[in-house]
């Protein structure tokens, strides 16, 4: 949703080395976390986050001509069923495929990475609140958390962006970047009640799928 669609060489080369060296620690976190406990992933795990990986992948690709061209991420989706651990590197999987097929630019990717991991751990840590802990019904869970990921998602991008000198933040160029915000938050309520209505399908037929991240002892 909040995907910043930029070629190469518009964001500055400084902003680029900062946000991949960012997403590179995070990742190399997220390594460094399953080396040094020894633990290992479920396989069935695997096999969704393969699947909600390919859904995303794909879903980033389709672009509703309106406003420009908008799509849905599906990332707040993987955050609810994998987890923020397994959802980051899925989230660079998508970011790096998307980039290779022409989807923004490579340099990019460190942001739309950090931006869409924010969606996944939001979506993830408010779901498991809403729904296995105050046991909130799956489909109300689900919107509320993927509204609120998606929300501060965009808020963040807005700010990247901002920062990073892309737009400037003047006249209509600052009237475009808000109004870019505004159309992202109409595609975040329409992503959230698509996700509510996926997960309360999931929670009637395979509620086993909604246990988020599964990491075993070695």
């Amino acid at each position: 949703m909040a995907h910043i669609h930029l070629p190469d060489g518009v964001l500055p080369i400084t902003w680029v080395t900062f946000y991949w060296l960012v997403s590179i620690a995070l990742l190399g976190i997220v390594a460094f976390y399953f080396r040094r406990t020894g633990r290992s992933i479920e396989v069935k795990t695997l096999s969704i986050a393969g699947a909600a990986t390919a859904l995303a992948f794909v879903i980033f690709q389709v672009e509703v001509p309106i406003f420009g061209g908008i799509h849905l991420n599906f990332t707040p989706m993987l955050g609810i069923l994998v987890g923020p651990v397994i959802g980051s590197v899925s989230a660079i999987i998508i970011n790096i495929l998307s980039a290779a097929v022409g989807h923004g630019g490579w340099g990019p990717i460190g942001l739309n990475f950090l931006i869409n991991l924010v969606e996944i751990v939001f979506a993830f840590s408010i779901f498991t609140l809403l729904f296995h802990r105050r046991k909130v019904s799956p489909f109300l869970a689900a919107v509320v958390a993927t509204l609120i990921a998606l929300t501060i998602s965009n808020a963040l991008m807005v700010g990247a962006i901002t920062v990073s000198g892309i737009q400037g933040v003047q006249g209509a160029e600052l009237q475009n970047l808000f109004l870019l915000a505004l159309i992202n938050e109409v595609a975040a309520v329409v992503e959230s009640i698509v996700t509510g209505f996926l997960v309360d399908f999931l929670a009637k037929v395979k509620p086993e799928l909604l246990g988020g991240s599964r990491i075993e002892e070695p």
